[in-house]
Parts: C-alpha cells; sequence; structure tokens
C-alpha cells in the first residue's frame, strides 16, 4: 500500500485561525458600533500620531508582524534547487501575473462594472487597497492551507523565505507603477518607509531573534517552546488593529454597507483566478501535488497584516484603501478553505512519487505477459492482455494497479506511454505500475506511471532513460570489454 493510501486522521486548523472570518465581523461591528457611538475613541487615538501614521496602530502591526518574521528560515535559501519547478510557478505567477491581474479586475470592477455605486474618489481608493493586497504573496497562513492539504512544508517554507526576499526589492516598483497606472498619487519614498517599517525592520528582528536563540537554546526549542508563545500575540494584535481601523470607518460603512461586498466580488474572483493559472500550471507540468498544492495557495492568499499596514500608512486610516485591505482579510479562510476542497478533491489528477515496492513485491502485484499482446491502441504491450475465443471478451490492463487507479479502459491506452518505455528500457528487473487519473473537472484521463528497478530496488525518475544503476553497470561492463580488447590486440 502506498503512503498516499493510508490517509492521516483529518487535519484541522487552529480555533482562531478556523473562524478568522467570524472575528474580523464582529471586530467590524465592534469597531463600527464603538466609531459611531463613542467619538471620543476617535479623538483620543488620532492624538497619538507621527509623520500621519497612528501610533498604537504602528505598534499593533508589528506585534502582528514580527512573530511571522519568526518562522521564516532563511537557510531555507539554499535548498532553492531543490524544486525548481514548483519555484519558477510560484516566482512567475506571484510577480510576474498577480499584481497585474488583481488590477486589472479591481480596476474593471470598481471604475465600471460598479460605476453607478461607487463614486470615483473611493473607486481610487478600493483600487489601491486591491493592488497592495495583489502585490503581497502571503507569508504566514499559507503554512496553514499546505498542512490542510497535505503539502510538502519543505518546500513551502522554501518558496516562503524567497518571496519574502523578492518582496523586499519588487513590492515598491510593483505597487508604484500600478497605482500610477490607476491614477492614485503614491510618493516613492512614503511607500519605500512604510516597507522599512513593516517590512525590513520586522524581517531584521525576526531573523536575528531566531538566530540567536537557535544558537542558544537550541532548534528544537525554539519551535516548541519560543514560537507556540507568540501564536495568539498575531492573532490578538490583528484583531485589535481591525477593531481600530472600523472606529475611523464606523461612519462609512454605515453610509454605505453594500461596499464590503463590492469590494470583495473581485478580490474572490482574483483568488479563484491566481490558484487556477498557478495550480493549473503545476498539472501541466507534471509536478507533484504537495508542491503543486502550496505553490497554487501562496498566491491565491494575500500577506494581508502588510497590505493593512501599508494602507494605513500611505492612505490613512478612514480609507478607502485601508477599508479593501480588510475586506481581503475577511474573506481570506472561507475562499482559502474552499481551494483546500478543491486541491485535495483533485489531488489524482497529479503525479504521485512512485512508492518503492518491498522486494519481492512487484512480482506478486503485476504481471508481464511475454513479449506483449497487441493494444486497442496497435501497439504492443507486455501487461496488456485479452482473450476473445469462443465467445469470450476479456481485456485488462496488468499494470494498471496503483492505489487509488479508476478502473481501466480500453481507450486508456491511446495515452499510456508503457509500451515505448518497455521498448526503450524493459527489461527483467525493470517493474510498472499504472495509474489511471481522471483530470481536473472529470474532462478527460491520464496514466501515470510508476517505475522500479527490482535488481537495485531504486525508484526509476525518467522510465524512458531506464534504471541510472543498471545503465552505469552496462556502461562500466562496456568499457571493461573495451579495455580487454584493446590489450588483447596488442
Amino acid at each position: 500500500m502506498s503512503e498516499r493510501a493510508e490517509r492521516p486522521a483529518k487535519k484541522r486548523m487552529s480555533f482562531f485561525e478556523r473562524y478568522l472570518t467570524l472575528w474580523v465581523a464582529l471586530c467590524i461591528i465592534a469597531g463600527t458600533v464603538i466609531g459611531s457611538r463613542f467619538p471620543g475613541v476617535v479623538d483620543a487615538l488620532s492624538a497619538y500620531t507621527y509623520a500621519e501614521i497612528s501610533l498604537p496602530i504602528a505598534v499593533l502591526i508589528w506585534l502582528m508582524i514580527f512573530p511571522m518574521m519568526l518562522q521564516i528560515d532563511f537557510a531555507s535559501v539554499r535548498r532553492v534547487g531543490e524544486k525548481r519547478q514548483g519555484l519558477v510557478v510560484t516566482t512567475v505567477v506571484n510577480w510576474l501575473i498577480k499584481p497585474f491581474t488583481m488590477f486589472g479586475i479591481a480596476w474593471l470592477f470598481f471604475n465600471v462594472i460598479f460605476a453607478d455605486l461607487i463614486t470615483p474618489e473611493l473607486a481610487q481608493q478600493y483600487l489601491a487597497g486591491a493592488v497592495l493586497l495583489g502585490a503581497a504573496p502571503c507569508t504566514a497562513m499559507v503554512f496553514v492551507w499546505s498542512y490542510l492539504a497535505d503539502g510538502d512544508p519543505a518546500y513551502t517554507l522554501v518558496q516562503v523565505a524567497v518571496n519574502d526576499l523578492i518582496m523586499l526589492v519588487a513590492f515598491v516598483p510593483i505597487v508604484s507603477l500600478l497605482l500610477g497606472i490607476g491614477g492614485v498619487p503614491v510618493p516613492w519614498d512614503t511607500m519605500a518607509l512604510s516597507v522599512v517599517l513593516f517590512v525590513v525592520v520586522p524581517l531584521t528582528a525576526g531573523y536575528f531573534t531566531r538566530k540567536t536563540l537557535i544558537a542558544r537554546k537550541g532548534l528544537r526549542w525554539f519551535e516548541q517552546s519560543f514560537l507556540p508563545r507568540f501564536g495568539p500575540v498575531t492573532i490578538v494584535a490583528l484583531l485589535a488593529t481591525l477593531v481600530a481601523i472600523f472606529i475611523f470607518q464606523g461612519e462609512i460603512i454605515l453610509d454605505n454597507p453594500l461596499h464590503i461586498l463590492l469590494i470583495a466580488i473581485p478580490l474572490s474572483i482574483q483568488t479563484f483566478l491566481i490558484f487556477a493559472i498557478a495550480y493549473g500550471w503545476a498539472w501541466k507540468w507534471r509536478i507533484e501535488h504537495p508542491i503543486a498544492a502550496p505553490a497554487g495557495f501562496i498566491g491565491a492568499s494575500n500577506f494581508f497584516e502588510l497590505a493593512v499596514a501599508v494602507a494605513i500608512a500611505l492612505f490613512g486610516l478612514t480609507s478607502g484603501a485601508a477599508l479593501a485591505t480588510v475586506v481581503g482579510v475577511l474573506v481570506e479562510v472561507p475562499l482559502m478553505l474552499s481551494l483546500v476542497w478543491i486541491a485535495n478533491r483533485t489531488r489524482g489528477a497529479f503525479p504521485e512519487r512512485a512508492a518503492r515496492p518491498a522486494q519481492g513485491e512487484p512480482s506478486a502485484t503485476v504481471v508481464r505477459v511475454g513479449r506483449g499482446m497487441r493494444t486497442p491502441a496497435g501497439t504492443e504491450c507486455g501487461y496488456y492482455y485479452e482473450d476473445l475465443h469462443r465467445g469470450a471478451e476479456r481485456r485488462e490492463c496488468r499494470a494498471a494497479r496503483a492505489a487509488r487507479s479508476l478502473p481501466w479502459r480500453p481507450s486508456d491506452c491511446g495515452r499510456c506511454p508503457v509500451p515505448e518505455i518497455l521498448l526503450r528500457s524493459g527489461g527483467p528487473d525493470f517493474g510498472v505500475r499504472t495509474a489511471i487519473r481522471a483530470l481536473p473537472f472529470g474532462l478527460a484521463r491520464s496514466v501515470r506511471v510508476e517505475c522500479w528497478c527490482e535488481r537495485h530496488l531504486l525508484e526509476v525518475a525518467e522510465p524512458l532513460e531506464g534504471c541510472p544503476a543498471c545503465r552505469a553497470e552496462a556502461e562500466e561492463l562496456l568499457r571493461r570489454a573495451s579495455q580487454t580488447g584493446e590489450t588483447t590486440s596488442d
């Protein structure tokens, strides 16, 4: 039985994470009520500002971001070459596609489709908030989504570290470019200062804190004792920030309650679109599901803590941009849980890492029929068998034995690569097992192949090239034969 056939117990999010949407909704209600009925609170918070930045909000934002930066292990960047295809998908989608699709979708909805419902001034503000979300790929919650979809934790860590490093140099120019196209004036110095305050400073502090504590106490103490203490800090700081935002936004919400829905619509469309692009690209490249799933999640999800912080710093607590980023927080959990569900349901469409069989297992589960019979596709295959004599009508594929494979159909032979693999690499020690999978939405079927060498008990990653150990032995025999021939001739 393969490792994936044995499903672990159902995975769950933490209490706060699972009900984040509810907490955000309660913060909206609490902040709106406080702001509308107790105007003195607004005046009190406004009194503590520096360079148009609310100091209480700045403290809350740092408390919100710093614990997440502690989790990032930049030493993992050294493993960047191990999952090269997944990182290509992540990097291209997050930085060359996602910000621009977010801008296009938001501009279309706020300036055209919803033009009769939103004033031009608010449309610009909402566009700015959407762009800030689109230019900030997820840093923390992606670990949760990856965990729920059985993603590769090592790859998830690497892609987060790589994207955070890219964010340091790409966030400011991309946001400035898109907001400039949208007619939203943003000074470069203010934008750069925001990134320094809310990315560079907590990132640097997190890096040195992590490095120092691990050197003194060890990695196990850091991860099991120190980090868990900061888990509630991020959530509480986030919720307190949202309450403060809606204390200032209360009047706007009461006057325009429909606007939250209007903002949520383009953000939701963007989330599903980016996931479809990244996840579909990974499927097209035959990337394994534990890599494909987190590659899709990191772009679909947002670093909303950074987006909220920059929106407040650039446009203020009462701005439409700040409201738009908060709506991003509101819709994050239900949208991402739906994508986790999609990823888990379509797992079978992706190639699985072939489980190396125990010695003797292949001969008990896969029976090869001599040189092979002619398949319905017209090719000869050692794993195809049919018996059409004396009224019998029996056809079967004796390689389609992988765990969770769909029932074999004769039409599957037309897309099966096994005959070519056997022609080029087949031998008495070469084992083959196939899995029939349904492609996304059930539009077609595919044949995934797992190959191994019984002689060396090795998984064969490139079936058309054969077992690398057997190939090396053959090359060594040829080399020795060549040397023997030269010696005899001399």
